[in-house]
């Protein structure tokens, strides 16, 4: 089976389980995913489907998750990611979907409006640096998970830590693209920009159906081909000259900002949809 496979059937058993299984199991499953880059993909999942098929049955004679394993969660997943042979090209999938998901999300948004040149190095070295804090967060996701849930903090003061801390994190990447200035620019106006665009639309194309799960959700995939929509209108001869005025330019911003509200709001609706579906 492939990888796709075995998290569609794992994603299919776990309604099955009871609140308190449930809840054992997600922290397991968090855990396991989040700390075994260097591990193969299908082993892993293939391990985390078949824990979930013995929680099931035990769950049926009337044994809890707890109960069955007999230890913590965290040391039955240490000890499973002990026994799976390292994978360096798992980990090498995993650095190139962050290092080019990040330059879709954040290149093709500016091809939007041309005329002035792009900074390629600059979103190089952001996209380096937000790979490597990416990296950083799932790990530190992975390894807190359990010391998350022990914490005697409030819940409020525990997400509220969390995100300040995530945006100290980003802050840099985003800095980096408008304030950091290096000399391999390029100015992807015309035809130029048009082939760029269908070309980075192509490569993510290729990139979301290889990368595990569809790296990039339907939100952010439809903001990046919206944007890049425009993007190649603006760069057409009979509608080049639109941005030359203030009518315009007006348009061009509002229909930038509806991408935005469409795109959160399928956001929140996602949220909303997979957090009904967890609570059944």
């Amino acid at each position: 089976m492939k990888v796709e496979d075995l998290i569609e059937r794992n994603n299919d058993l776990r309604p099955g389980l009871n609140k308190e299984n449930k809840e054992f199991y997600d922290d397991f499953l968090v855990y396991v995913r989040t700390t075994s880059w260097l591990k193969d993909d299908i082993q892993v999942e293939e391990q985390l489907l078949a824990i979930l098929q013995d929680i099931l049955e035990a769950q049926k004679n009337g044994e809890s998750a707890r109960d069955y394993f007999g230890q913590s969660p965290k040391l039955v997943a240490d000890n499973l990611l002990k026994k799976l042979p390292n994978d360096g090209v798992s980990f090498a999938k995993i650095i190139l979907y962050t290092f080019f998901g990040y330059l879709a999300i954040t290149f093709l948004p500016t091809m939007t409006v041309p005329g002035k040149p792009i900074d390629i190095g600059a979103y190089v070295v952001s996209a380096m640096y937000m790979t490597m804090a990416i990296l950083l967060i799932v790990r530190t996701i992975g390894t807190l998970v359990y010391r998350y849930k022990a914490s005697k903090l409030a819940g409020w003061l525990k997400n509220v830590l969390g995100i300040l801390a995530g945006m100290l994190l980003l802050f840099p990447a985003f800095a980096m693209i408008y304030w950091l200035k290096t000399p391999v620019r390029i100015n992807l106006d015309g035809t130029l920009g048009i082939f760029v665009i269908i070309l980075f639309l192509l490569g993510l194309a290729v990139y979301n159906k290889t990368a595990k799960q569809g790296f990039l959700s339907k939100p952010v995939f439809f903001y990046i081909i919206f944007s890049a929509i425009i993007g190649i209108l603006t760069r057409l001869p009979i509608l080049s000259g639109m941005l030359e005025n203030k009518t315009g330019q007006i348009i061009l911003a509002v229909l930038i900002l509806l991408a935005c509200f469409i795109s959160t709001g399928m956001l929140m609706w996602q949220a909303h949809r997979d957090k009904k579906d967890d609570d059944q």
